[in-house]
């Protein structure tokens, strides 16, 4: 008998401890996935920044200098015979000089290291050495499997309460003819008759008692798993989008500044129709060059605009995020989506196993509160008391199996199809 109350102790004390140390990982893990999803908020705000910077505020201004280069240059043959072409040339050469001089000397025009062969600033170049000049940028996926590595640990930990509630269970259905000095929990084993049948059904009672908890802490922690997943989808999107979108009119504005200069010319050659020969002679062959220069600024823009490559050094999310489009943006929403639906799903099962959780205790309750009246009842009403007891254990169980299967129901009926395909490097 001895053995059977040590079993007892263990069990009892294995599934407290455990239940609590499953919980207190759970906690942890959903604790470490808020810090992802903080990390995630932090590196998306850092990394726009330093988009921002290079192509919102230098590079526009790195254009507007190289345009000016390349209309000089452009005019430079024309200035030994050409006296509107010799004014636009000191004009433009002039320009670009004071602009250079105003500009930061860290700055992309105040650096010729940025210089590109062909006329401009290498963008990307620059950009690389804003993020190593800054403290890096925090990494979610880090905290994020710290976050998974607790979950799983607390899944263990559930998996080994379960194990010894098991063999707990074993132990006291085993059959002994003396009755222990202790029973912290019900004893089939050393019950006969209708009372062994309460005392199998108080102690899946029990079991239940020590399980449902991890199997709801298990769904809730997923829950919050699936929010904070979701949530870091939707940054990602934004952050995505907001980052392309710069770029993308940095070169769209680029390219305008490119194209006014075809324009003048144009306006140029028009002009000229109204004056004397020389006169239309010197405003097209000027007129030419201005549209050479316009061309050239145009090949200028699409260089300091390009796709980032592995050789420009620019970290691996940033450059994704430089080149991704609305269906990346679409794909990352619809991930969102999918994870709220997830947690919708985690938590509705988490709930229900709360109220699972309450109707066992309940049913402890009742079925203890029928045990008892059943001792005090007269001996003649054996068979009566038998029945009820039957009636009281079919109709147990029955809501038990109810609780499980609406448990279950609900959570696949809310389990998405499939989830949305990622696209190479979200």
């Amino acid at each position: 008998m001895r053995a059977r109350v040590v079993v007892q102790v263990v069990a009892i004390l294995v599934g407290a401890a455990f239940t609590v140390l499953a919980g207190w990982m759970y906690s942890d893990a959903s604790s470490a996935w808020q810090k992802a999803l903080q990390q995630e908020v932090d590196r998306a705000g850092v990394l726009q920044d330093d988009v921002r910077q290079v192509y919102a505020n230098e590079g526009p201004f790195a254009f507007r200098v190289a345009a000016l280069q390349i209309r000089a240059d452009a005019l430079t043959p024309l200035a030994g015979t050409n006296a509107a072409a010799a004014t636009e040339k000191a004009i433009a050469e002039n320009a670009a000089f004071a602009f250079r001089q105003v500009s930061a000397p860290q700055n992309l025009a105040g650096q010729r290291r940025y210089d590109l062969s062909g006329g401009g600033s290498n963008l990307l170049l620059r950009l690389a050495d804003v993020g190593a000049a800054r403290p890096p940028a925090p990494d979610p996926a880090v905290p994020d499997r710290e976050g998974d590595d607790l979950a799983r640990l607390a899944l263990w930990i559930s998996a080994v309460t379960a194990l010894v509630t098991g063999l707990a269970v074993v132990g006291a259905m085993l059959r002994r003819s003396a009755r222990p000095v202790v029973e912290l929990y019900p004893q089939p084993g050393i019950a006969t008759g209708p009372e062994r049948r309460v005392a199998v059904l108080l102690l899946v009672i029990w079991s239940a008692g020590v399980l449902f908890p991890l199997v709801q802490l298990a769904f809730s922690s997923q829950e919050q798993r699936y929010q904070a997943e979701s949530a870091r989808h939707a940054v990602q999107s934004r952050s995505a989008k907001s980052i392309s979108s710069t770029r993308t009119e940095f070169g769209r504005t680029a390219l305008q500044i490119a194209a006014e200069g075809g324009v003048a010319a144009t306006g140029r050659e028009i002009d000229a129709n109204y004056e004397d020969e020389r006169t239309v002679t010197d405003a097209r062959e000027l007129a030419r060059a201005e549209e050479a220069a316009a061309a050239r600024s145009a090949a200028v823009a699409g260089a300091m605009a390009r796709d980032p490559a592995p050789a420009d050094e620019v970290e691996t999310g940033l450059a994704t995020a430089l080149v991704s489009e609305k269906d990346d943006w679409d794909t990352l929403t619809a991930l969102a989506a999918w994870e709220t639906r997830k947690a919708d799903a985690a938590g509705r099962v988490s709930n229900t196993m709360l109220g699972v959780i309450g109707f066992v205790v309940l049913a402890e309750a009742a079925v203890q509160l029928i045990a008892e009246r059943r001792k005090q009842a007269a001996q003649p009403l054996v068979r009566n008391r038998q029945r009820l007891d039957g009636r009281a254990l079919g109709l147990v169980f029955l809501a038990l199996l109810l609780a499980a299967v609406i448990t279950i129901g609900r959570g696949w009926r809310a389990r998405p199809v499939r989830a949305p395909a990622r696209r190479p490097g979200t």
